[in-house]
């Protein structure tokens, strides 16, 4: 398994958030020290709480994209298929005179970091962020050129333009008119282009020879990147031999090349998926052209991965949730509902004119469920509160403006990270906590109403962009018609105790600690 878990000391993150809580601080000297307040009263509220499947999910244009085909011990297997749109560089490119083709070259980078070590020729070592690997962690993978027009807008029932929305269920009209044979269909002894791709961590490496073809002039080094050849012969014919009126504009060239399709099959027990920026991918088109070889020149194309996307995934062996508990999965997959604080509860809390130190929800993970602790099972680094009913994040979150080198974990006042926690000097539990103080404070000053809560895994905590579930999926009402987009993206998931669980240690509920003026 190729990620990192971030595991943090409660107890140093504790006296963290407390420092950097602002609306805290800004009260002051007001209350802390005061003579006519009593400071740090604990108050748990019960909760309500349940877990509902997605279905299929709105995927089109992701900042990232899920890629390949992994199983994971809990949630069973998932499928990650993409098809992208490709737009020309430089749009009515001028192919010249008698075009020969040299090659062909797909290049989509990885995010990867390096990790400072070198082998003994000077290469650098890198890991490769957001990967899952099984067994050898190679798959089948066929690119397609794509036959689905992908498009932009369409006219509803009214005659009015919206925008045109993509699901996550589409992978069947996708593949039903990909067109011709797989491009990348290079054979090498080992098959890492195709029958057995696998994401390589290695540096890229490219020497410049001298005209002796020995000496060395310069040596370029790249980050780690998909490379695959793609048959030349057919781009030849698609790219430099086709009418120049194909080539006229990226709107006329959209329509003639559609794009392409990615494919993943799982190889038996061996599999990996990987989440890629497609749209810093590049397809490079490498010929000469000239009347005579004299007057020949060296010459490229260049396709960028830009325009309409769509991430098609589909997964297999659902999970059934238990009684007493919660579950999040990314993609097609599981999403929570929370409500807090009954009308009663509410108002003694205005009456009392309760203030509000610190509240919130300790999501305590359920690792004795089959499959929680195999090492082929991570659980997702974040979580996200939201607010259900009325699509968008709640105060705390857009308040909170905490940042750290590791920007995944920014925003880790309002929390939703991976945490250990010590219930006991011998019990190590897992959990997400995530702060509500600041809506708890809106709810009790200015009169706002209480919303209900959705609880979602985030692959990017800084994306709080919401996403439609397709109409008639299973529990499709509203309020939970809309799910975030940062769920969308991440192949992770996560089994919780709920509101019912009966182990009051480990029970989901609202944990407040407020002080009321003395009478």
């Amino acid at each position: 398994m190729h990620i990192k878990k971030f595991l943090f000391c409660l107890g140093a993150i504790a006296v963290l958030l407390v420092s950097c809580d602002r609306d805290y601080n800004e009260l002051g000297s007001d209350i802390l020290g005061g003579e006519n307040y009593q400071l740090g009263t604990r108050h748990d509220f019960n909760v309500t709480a349940s877990t509902f499947a997605t279905g299929a999910v709105q995927s089109n244009n992701l900042a990232t994209n899920p890629l390949g085909v992994y199983t994971d011990p809990v949630f069973g297997k998932v499928t990650a298929n993409f098809v992208t749109q490709v737009a020309l560089a430089t749009e009515a490119p001028t192919i010249g005179t008698d075009p020969e083709i040299d090659d062909v070259i797909l290049k989509i980078p990885y995010t990867s970091t390096a990790t400072g070590e070198t082998d003994s020729d000077g290469n650098n070592a890198y890991t490769i962020n957001s990967l899952y690997t099984r067994g050898t962690g190679k798959f089948n993978l066929e690119i397609y050129r794509n036959g689905y027009f992908l498009r932009d807008n369409e006219v509803d029932g009214s005659n009015e333009i919206t925008s045109q929305y993509y699901y996550t269920d589409q992978n069947q009209d996708i593949d039903n008119v990909k067109v011709g044979s797989k491009l990348n269909d290079l054979e090498t002894t080992d098959h890492e282009e195709n029958t057995a791709f696998f994401f390589n961590p290695k540096e890229i490496v490219t020497n410049e020879y001298a005209d002796d073809g020995v000496t060395v002039t310069n040596t370029t080094r790249e980050a780690p990147a998909m490379i695959i050849h793609l048959n030349k012969e057919y781009f030849a014919e698609a790219i430099l031999n086709t009418n120049s009126a194909n080539l006229a504009s990226n709107n006329a060239f959209k329509e003639y090349f559609r794009g392409l399709y990615f494919k993943a099959t799982g190889n038996n027990d061996d599999e990996a998926l990987n989440l890629l920026n497609f749209t810093a991918g590049t397809i490079t088109i490498s010929y000469t052209a000239g009347e005579t070889e004299d007057t020949r020149t060296d010459r490229t194309i260049t396709l960028n991965l830009t325009g309409t996307t769509i991430s098609l995934q589909e997964r297999q062996n659902a999970f059934a949730v238990p009684q007493g508990r919660l579950a999040v999965l990314g993609g097609p997959g599981y999403t929570s509902q929370i409500d807090i604080l009954n009308p009663s509860d509410l108002e003694m809390m205005r009456n009392e004119k309760w203030m509000i130190n610190e509240a919130s929800l300790s999501f305590y993970v359920d690792e004795s469920i089959t499959g929680m602790q195999h090492a082929d099972h991570t659980n997702p680094q974040r979580i996200y509160l939201y607010d259900m009913n009325h699509k968008q994040a709640v105060l705390d979150y857009l308040y909170d403006n905490t940042t750290l080198s590791d920007a995944s974990l920014n925003k880790y006042v309002y929390g939703g990270i991976y945490l250990k926690d010590s219930l006991s000097p011998t019990v190590i539990r897992h959990k997400y906590k995530i702060r509500l103080t600041n809506y708890l404070r809106s709810l009790i000053s200015d009169d706002s109403t209480n919303v209900r809560l959705g609880l979602a895994v985030s692959q990017s905590i800084a994306n709080s962009t919401m996403n439609r579930r397709k109409s008639g999926a299973p529990d499709f009402s509203e309020g939970s018609d809309f799910i975030p987009q940062a769920s969308v993206i991440s192949p992770l998931g996560t089994v919780l105790y709920g509101a019912d669980a009966t182990d009051e240690t480990t029970r989901l509920k609202l944990t407040v600690y407020y002080t009321i003026p003395n009478p």
